[in-house]
């Protein structure tokens, strides 16, 4: 039990995570600065949102779907080939794609730092983090849920 729960926080909770305690660790030192001016445009870029806007969490779904490829096919020589594997193997190909595919358009259409930035209007504003945030959370599941059959 306790190593499933460590499995799932060191593989799917800590790589979203940790990016963005080292943004809070940047946002408490920009708070240090003494020039007001300075310290409101080094807070404006040390905003949370700034680790995803462009869609960087699909290359962490790619990693996941990978995971998930190899969890599946240590499971297939475990327990055999499953009815549900070909669409998982399907699925896990279309994230593949997906996932890189808004990854790498955010890393060459860069969307700006709206200083406004509002929940509600989240995909209008920066569409390749709204669609590689829905990635990596359904790659994480199947990385999860291969991982646990192939156990």
């Amino acid at each position: 039990m306790l190593e499933d729960i460590m499995w799932l926080f060191i593989n799917l909770v800590l790589p979203v995570t940790a990016p963005i305690l080292g943004m809070w660790l940047e946002i408490v030192s920009a708070r240090n600065i003494r020039d007001d001016a300075e310290r409101l445009e080094a807070l404006r870029r040390r905003r949370i949102v700034m680790l995803f806007k462009d869609g960087q969490l699909g290359w962490v779904g790619l990693l996941m779907c990978f995971a998930a490829v190899s969890d599946m096919l240590d499971g297939i020589r475990k327990h055999g080939l499953p009815v549900w594997a070909p669409l998982v193997v399907v699925a896990l190909l279309g994230l593949v794609y997906t996932s890189g595919y808004f990854a790498t358009k955010g890393a060459v259409d860069t969307a700006e730092a709206l200083d406004d930035f509002a929940w509600r209007r989240f995909p209008e504003d920066y569409p390749s983090a709204f669609y590689t945030i829905i990635f990596t959370l359904i790659s994480a599941v199947l990385f999860a849920g291969t991982h646990f059959w192939a156990k």
